[in-house]
């Protein structure tokens, strides 16, 4: 039969072949998956190099990759303190903080409510929190902002990451007094993109004003746990100790191509 070779060059391009396996890289020095039956051994080891050179770089301190088909992983690997001297099955089962990757599962939930019929795409937001309707609009003229404009960053709410790192434990009724007091967009819905996690923050009420369930609560009970993703929560005290991998922030970084793979950082733990 023959085997299938997938383009992985960006062209999008997928013809058959003659079933032979192209291994290792093209002339332009990307990767290439061929035949049906999954990566050669020259991918996984060159994907193992760029990834390995993620803490030989000291550009993070540790990692977890796996690369899975429609019959789950078929190869996991990692580096650094966190992953060394352990086996396949307890690599992929480590825990890592995911910060802003959660904005996936808040928009996933969203959507669920959509195809529910619950919320609309082009619905005023200040139709379900009404506290919205106090935001300072760019021009007086404005449209109100949609769930859709939340969901696609295009609502006018500003870029805000120093400070919305200082507000990850702001509760309900925190956010809903901030509203009242009125947050000011700097440019008009739809007009523009800048990323907000206040925006995000906004979702998060919307699931909880629909639902009544706590975001993360719905998250985990329609998303995450019928996925079978159970490993994944947004509570880290689930998680065993000897599987939990902590954040860290670089204490120390040498510039230039000389540190590579010469302790280019030192790592501080960030509390949980």
């Amino acid at each position: 039969m023959p085997g299938r070779r997938v383009d992985r060059q960006g062209s999008g391009d997928v013809r058959e072949d003659d079933g032979g396996r192209d291994e290792g890289m093209d002339a332009r020095g990307l990767l290439r998956w061929t035949g049906d039956d999954g990566p050669s051994q020259a991918t996984l080891a060159e994907t193992d190099r760029i990834m390995g050179s993620l803490v030989r770089e000291g550009r993070s301190p540790s990692y977890v990759y796996a690369v899975f088909d429609g019959s789950g992983i078929v190869h996991a690997s990692g580096g650094g303190p966190d992953a060394e001297g352990r086996g396949e099955a307890t690599l992929t089962h480590l825990r890592f903080r995911i910060a802003s990757m959660s904005k996936s599962f808040t928009a996933a939930a969203v959507l669920r409510l959509v195809w529910k019929g619950l919320v609309r795409f082009d619905q005023p937001v200040s139709d379900l929190i009404p506290e919205m309707s106090h935001v300072i609009r760019f021009r007086d003229d404005d449209p109100g902002i949609t769930v859709a404009d939340l969901l696609s960053m295009r609502s006018g709410l500003a870029t805000d990451d120093a400070w919305a790192d200082r507000q990850e434990s702001v509760g309900a009724d925190d956010l809903l007094a901030m509203l009242r007091r009125g947050v000011r967009t700097v440019f008009s819905p739809g007009e523009g993109y800048e990323y907000s996690n206040l925006g995000y923050a906004v979702l998060g009420q919307v699931i909880r004003t629909v639902t009544g369930e706590e975001p993360a609560s719905y998250i985990e009970s329609r998303i995450m746990r019928p996925l079978g993703l159970g490993d994944t929560t947004y509570d880290f005290r689930r998680a065993p100790d000897s599987l939990l991998v902590a954040g860290r922030h670089a204490i120390l970084r040498t510039a230039g191509p000389a540190a590579a793979g010469k302790g280019a950082a030192a790592w501080a733990d960030e509390p949980f």
